[in-house]
């Protein structure tokens, strides 16, 4: 069984522009550190990534226009923007005195989930 996990093109984009500000420094270390080792909150957002996208392509619609899903998606998105307040569960685990995430990038990922959700923000 492979349980290798894929990360939506958006993500390793937009985790990649962190290495502008150098590979060495700790914005970079904590995203790149998340993203190797699967950090929880940047899985979320990524699978949220995925989920909206797929939605578009099933339904021709953004999940925004679902009754149903689109509530429980933009709880979810809030939820996961919550979490984004405390320390990533990799680090958390490990007692890392720095972060699994870089909140900024998570915090770019979750609007670039808002927007293919079809939500304003």
């Amino acid at each position: 069984m492979n349980t290798t996990y894929q990360y939506q093109p958006e993500t390793i984009e937009l985790s990649a522009k962190l290495y502008k500000l150098g590979s060495k420094s700790v914005a970079s270390f904590e995203q790149q550190a998340g993203i190797k080792n699967h950090e929880p909150c940047i899985v979320i957002l990524d699978s949220c990534l995925r989920y909206a996208k797929a939605h578009r392509i099933r339904f021709e619609d953004p999940v925004s226009e679902d009754y149903v899903l689109g509530p429980a998606f933009k709880q979810v998105l809030e939820g996961v923007e919550q979490l984004l307040n405390g320390l990533g569960a990799v680090s958390a685990e490990s007692g890392l005195n720095v972060d699994s995430k870089d909140n900024g990038v998570c915090s770019d990922i979750l609007k670039k989930c808002h927007e293919l959700g079809g939500f304003e923000l």
